[in-house]
């Protein structure tokens, strides 16, 4: 089973991206083990709870989700997808990768500075340079483990490579 989880800094476009994928799954059932949301699809599961807000994703999740996330995994027969910080970590995905999984990480980037900064701007954030440096390094040591993939999303996103990349 794959475990393919986007991650990158606030305003990267993970949510964006995520909303696109599962416009591409179909219909999904919505479930609940312990403090874990998640939808489920025919051959994915998506954690996180999605209902068209900006922070949709993880980031609506408990910052305590990762016990029932663990769980679940271990229940769990079908691919899973997440976006967001709140499982984008190396206790969780050692986790999952001792269960049996295949863990893919996909990173949305913005090449262009100026462009992250204007979507802070747009969404009324104010993020210091120590939160971003501290996010980067989190970033760097789960993909220096575990490789990845990497979107730049300054100009949009090309759904079309990553859908073939999570089927």
């Amino acid at each position: 089973m794959n475990l393919t989880i986007i991650g990158g800094l606030q305003a990267s476009g993970k949510t964006t991206l995520m909303r696109m994928i599962r416009d591409n799954l179909g219909e999904p059932t919505k479930n609940k083990h312990g403090t874990l949301h998640y939808e489920e699809y025919d051959n994915h599961i998506v954690y996180g709870i999605y209902n068209g807000e900006t922070f949709d994703g993880t980031d609506k999740l408990s910052m305590a989700v990762i016990t029932d996330a663990i769980g679940h995994l271990k229940r769990n027969k079908k691919d899973i997808l997440i976006e967001g910080d709140r499982l984008f970590n190396l206790k969780f995905l050692d986790s999952a990768k001792s269960l049996g999984y295949d863990i893919r990480i996909i990173i949305c980037t913005v090449s262009d500075k100026s462009v992250l900064l204007n979507r802070f701007k747009k969404r009324g954030q104010i993020q210091k340079e120590s939160f971003i440096k501290g996010r980067m390094t989190k970033i760097n040591n789960v993909t220096a483990k575990y490789g990845s993939s990497v979107i730049d999303t300054k100009s949009g996103i090309d759904q079309s490579n990553i859908l073939k990349f999570i089927r």
